[in-house]
């Protein structure tokens, strides 16, 4: 109930699924960081899985005990515009601070070397943060 709250609430509106695989493997791991890691970890496969269903490849390694996603597969004679390259490595990147600083926004602008409005509008763009709903 809980991953589906949060893909509803981080997923911009988009109607995302999630693998059986990904559900057991989201069963199974005992969440020492409570909800809000289980709340991260959301966020973090809503990235990865740009606009595709959340597979086991797009958890975190301590979930599923294999190697998260690092780059979306691309066939190799298929080369994506410069435009589309940057996004989807930014979207990597700020996947990968945000991982690094334990889900905590401060932490990984800081890192970054950004303002944390940067890093939330720089999230809400690539879809980790859902857009105000307020009128």
């Amino acid at each position: 109930m809980l991953v589906s709250h949060f893909i509803e609430h981080y997923g911009g509106g988009r109607s995302i699924e999630v693998s059986a695989a990904a559900h057991a493997a989201l069963d199974a791991y005992p969440y020492p960081g409570n909800v809000r890691e289980l709340e991260h970890v959301i966020q973090q496969a809503l990235v990865l899985a740009e606009a595709g269903p959340i597979d086991v490849m797009h958890l975190p390694a301590e979930i599923t005990g294999m190697p998260s996603a690092a780059a979306p597969v691309r066939p190799p004679d298929v080369i994506a515009s410069l435009a589309q390259a940057l996004f989807d490595f930014e979207g990597q990147y700020l996947a990968r601070a945000m991982r690094e600083a334990g889900g905590v926004k401060h932490l990984a602008a800081e890192s970054l070397g950004i303002s944390r409005k940067n890093l939330w509008q720089k999230l809400r763009r690539h879809g980790v943060i859902a857009k105000d709903k307020r009128p």
